[in-house]
């Protein structure tokens, strides 16, 4: 082989490694970027007041207590 063939190989290869890290990235950003979009609204404080006893059961998952203690 001679090195422009050479090159050429090397250069499909690389190409080839690129397009698989793309075509992982653009569904991974997207799915990222949606759950992102709708996370802060699940978080607004009329939901969170219409959830009153999952809150509540928030310290209990903590191990049951209800003052702060470091982790």
């Amino acid at each position: 082989m001679n090195d422009f063939d050479t090159f050429w190989h090397e250069a499909k290869a690389a190409l080839r490694v690129a397009l698989q890290w793309f075509f992982l990235a653009v569904p991974m950003g997207l799915l990222c970027g949606l759950l992102g979009t709708l996370f802060p609204p699940c978080c607004r404080a009329r939901d969170r007041t219409a959830r009153r006893a999952a809150l509540a059961a928030v310290p209990l998952a903590r191990g049951g207590s209800t003052h702060h203690r470091p982790l």
